[in-house]
């Protein structure tokens, strides 16, 4: 078998080919796992979720980088450490063990079913290379020990739905 299988990811609606691949990963998972990403979205689906729990059971440690983590109480629940920067990773990548890699390539946010890929394995160079910035990215981040409020997090940073209001009129409506 070739140190690297170049994966192709078509149009699936659920990315069933990518979680397949990402699931494989984590069961084989014997020491660590690395994630960079974007917001980990993929740790939405249960049976990610579930081959998360099985490797922490076996005593896998993951180790996260993301911008805009979500799930950050599950991935704190399960015992991974989260670290959140503000730089952005571009490519993906999940590195399990130091050797053996997925690599996956940005796609149009929350655009589901249309991922490109690569599968990596046994290639500890390029392996290398990706936890060296991992180590760069984490050490410039800051690491989540407690979960966000999504109350609070609506709050402090509330999403953009291109309405234009004025606050002012509303307030001056209420308090004259």
């Amino acid at each position: 078998m070739s140190p690297k299988k170049v994966v192709r990811y078509s149009s699936d609606p659920l990315d069933l080919e990518f979680r397949r691949n990402v699931i494989k990963f984590l069961n084989s998972a014997k020491k660590e796992v690395i994630i960079m990403t974007g917001e980990a979205q993929a740790f939405g689906y249960q049976d990610v979720r579930w081959a998360v729990k099985k490797a922490r059971k076996r005593g896998v440690k993951f180790k996260i980088y993301a911008t805009s983590p979500l799930y950050v109480d599950k991935w704190l629940a399960y015992g991974c450490d989260i670290y959140k920067g503000k730089e952005d990773v571009g490519d993906h990548y999940l590195l399990v063990d130091g050797k053996s890699f997925i690599h996956s390539y940005p796609h149009a946010r929350r655009k589901i079913g249309v991922r490109e890929g690569e599968i990596h394995l046994d290639d500890p160079e390029a392996s290398k290379e990706i936890l060296k910035r991992f180590e760069k990215l984490v050490s410039k981040a800051e690491k989540i020990t407690e979960g966000i409020d999504p109350f609070e997090k609506i709050l402090k940073e509330p999403s953009d739905y291109g309405i234009l209001t004025d606050s002012s009129k509303i307030d001056e409506a209420i308090y004259g």
